[in-house]
């Protein structure tokens, strides 16, 4: 026998709980006729007769009626099945994987991941700090944090914060080496670069309603990683141009100061992105909604 149908045999199922062709087109949103197909087409397949029919009535035969009592039951199991995924899908438990640059996942992620784990008990979380670039798949990573512009890929994302680099330098720099009024006056300064990304070579200005502005960055310091970057700012080695989310508690502490305020790069963001959509991932669903909050007054 060949494997029949689903709609097959919802139709009989209708079709015998009202004991009308009719009626049960009317639950099934097909014409009578449509109906009445279905069931020869079922009877034909199984080989036997499912109802009595006569112009005024019918019912269900005796294989009729044990065929009916196997249907009721696999749609029961059917229904169950389905309750259960639900209850998997909206489940948050198992491992979560998060891969997040250094410097962001030491000063923002890492400190508050214990409190999302307070409120997911049945979740286990592994946190990749590195600065290098990660492929989800191949890392087995349920969600990474870019801090920067995102690069086209097949990755779903969600942004988190805005983030735009702006120049920084401490006081003492500022006292010893006074500060630039424009950006040409840059050249004649001291400044700190970040390797780890393009504004290492150039560093791009983008003001709206302004033509976009570059300079190469001069100086006798270089790093890869942010923190180190920021901290030879804050010791008054030169100026940076860093990403505001990394510097923002440096600015309320004043240990570092803003120069030329009206200048910055584009918005770049900071993401979050995923290979899974979150609406059928409730570990990810449930990190990214802790995200949003925790990153929002960014």
């Amino acid at each position: 026998m060949n494997d029949l149908p689903f709609e097959l045999i919802h139709a009989f199922v209708r079709v015998a709980a009202h004991q009308s062709f009719a009626r049960a087109a009317q639950d099934l949103r097909v014409t009578p006729s449509a109906v009445s197909r279905q069931i020869k087409l079922l009877e034909h397949t199984l080989g036997v007769q499912l109802f009595f029919r006569t112009t005024r009535t019918m019912s269900l035969t005796q294989a009729g009626t044990s065929y009916l009592a196997a249907a009721r039951e696999a749609f029961n199991r059917l229904e169950v099945a389905g309750q259960e995924l639900g209850r998997m899908r909206d489940e948050i438990r198992g491992e979560l994987r998060i891969s997040t640059p250094v410097s962001f996942g030491r000063r923002y992620i890492a400190p508050a991941l214990p409190r999302f784990m307070e409120q997911h008990p049945n979740l286990s979380l592994d946190l990749m700090m590195t600065d290098d670039f990660v492929d989800l798949a191949e890392a087995g990573i349920d969600l990474a944090i870019r801090v920067g512009k995102l690069e086209d890929s097949a990755l779903r994302a969600r942004k988190l914060a805005s983030n735009r680099r702006i120049l920084v330098a401490s006081p003492d720099y500022i006292a010893r080496r006074g500060s630039p009024k424009k950006l040409d006056e840059l050249k004649q300064h001291s400044c700190i670069v970040l390797t780890v990304n393009r504004d290492g070579e150039q560093w791009r200005f983008a003001n709206p309603g302004e033509k976009d502005f570059s300079v190469k960055p001069k100086g006798m310091l270089r790093a890869n990683n942010g923190d180190a970057v920021l901290e030879f700012a804050k010791a008054g080695s030169g100026i940076a141009f860093m990403s505001s989310v990394m510097v923002r508690d440096a600015l309320e502490e004043k240990s570092l100061v803003r120069l030329l305020p009206r200048h910055a790069g584009a918005d770049a963001g900071v993401h979050a992105v995923f290979l899974t959509d979150p609406q059928f991932n409730p570990k990810v669903r449930a990190l990214i909604d802790f995200l949003v909050a925790l990153l929002k007054p960014l």
